[in-house]
């Protein structure tokens, strides 16, 4: 009887869903090839089990032929390897009746942000074939499935499967929840890295109209994006807010950056695509407000699941007090919620659909 076969890229979700597979599933019917770098922090971790096989170069299918060949299911983490599906489309063509493809976001919208070379548009040429062939779908946020089929015209199968996160939940349920003052500053938090895909120009531009209330704009700049970018957002940052603005450009580990967003009142991500899913949870959990596009995909999800979620797009039209306002009792069911859904027995459930499907 075959293996399920995984093939990820190395990343934390990585080997935070080896040890999830490890808990709740038999790993003797698990086997793992992971691309791996050689400086990776979790190179012993992966080195240490025998169903775990690393690789250093891009010929995936070449250094392992036999496991595709005789592997139950093909789940491929995240479809960001152009030569291994070149490679099974040539040489094992009958992979793809058996392969899952499990969405982990920007996979998805290659087609919408590729350059206009000769290589990117080979390789959407290639995404295209593939993604035609391939049977089932796993996904976190249904709007990308639904995506995937509207772009590329998929007839797979979806189900949603989503990955324990790398952060520590039980940590953040039990920290003590940083209650707001009246007479304190209402702490906005804008972004979460320095990357421009976050859109801090115009989320300023947003809040703008607050600027004589009594507010800190937040923005953690430590890592992600350009010099000249950081630096940008800095100028714009202080020429709207003035001493309201705070920029954040010392890293901070894992406890100081929970209890950096435990002081916040309510986050802005301005996204036009998936991204930063990872704090919108942490802000959930920590019961804050939270805006985000609502022309992105994550905004439907939070929704469908009872999630009291704003949309960015709104807050060109409402005054100070409506912006910071929300009930005590839709923080706590918000954070219900995300706990339930991220719990791992709901997570358990949803691979075991996967495997089983």
């Amino acid at each position: 009887m075959g293996k399920y076969l995984h093939v990820f890229s190395d990343a934390p979700y990585t080997e935070k869903f080896i040890r999830f597979i490890e808990k709740y599933f038999d790993p003797n019917e698990h086997e793992f090839i992971i691309l791996c770098q050689k400086q990776s922090k979790f190179l012993d971790f992966y080195k240490q089990r025998k169903n775990c096989k690393v690789t250093y170069t891009k010929n995936i299918y070449f250094n392992f032929k036999d496991l595709f060949k005789h592997s139950k299911k093909i789940i491929i983490h995240q479809l960001n390897k152009p030569i291994l599906m070149l490679s099974l489309i040539i040489f094992y063509k009958k992979a793809f009746k058996k392969m899952v493809w499990s969405i982990w976001g920007g996979d998805v919208y290659f087609y919408k942000y590729k350059s206009n070379s000769f290589k990117d548009n080979m390789i959407e040429l290639l995404r295209k074939i593939v993604i035609a062939k391939i049977p089932l779908i796993s996904y976190w946020i249904k709007g990308d499935y639904l995506k995937v089929k509207e772009v590329y015209k998929s007839k797979a199968k979806g189900i949603k499967a989503k990955y324990p996160s790398p952060i520590d939940i039980a940590k953040i349920e039990n920290i003590k929840l940083d209650v707001h003052k009246q007479e304190d500053p209402v702490r906005i938090f804008v972004g979460n890295s320095a990357d421009p895909s976050n859109e801090h120009i115009e989320t300023f531009k947003l809040l703008q109209k607050f600027q004589n209330e009594n507010i800190e704009v937040v923005s953690v700049l430590s890592y992600g994006g350009s010099e000249h970018y950081r630096e940008e957002v800095m100028a714009t940052g202080k020429e709207f807010f003035k001493n309201k603005f705070k920029p954040i450009s010392t890293y901070m580990n894992f406890n100081e950056y929970l209890s950096f967003i435990n002081s916040m009142d309510i986050c802005v991500f301005n996204h036009k695509r998936q991204q930063g899913l990872g704090n919108q949870l942490v802000f959930f959990i920590l019961e804050k407000k939270v805006f985000i596009s609502h022309t992105t995909t994550p905004f439907s999800t939070y929704k469908d699941l009872g999630i009291d979620i704003y949309s960015t797009e709104d807050i060109v039209k409402l005054d100070f007090q409506n912006f910071i306002t929300q009930s005590k009792d839709k923080k706590k069911e918000s954070r219900r919620l995300t706990l339930e859904d991220m719990s791992e027995e709901c997570i358990m459930n949803e691979w075991n659909e996967v495997f089983n499907a």
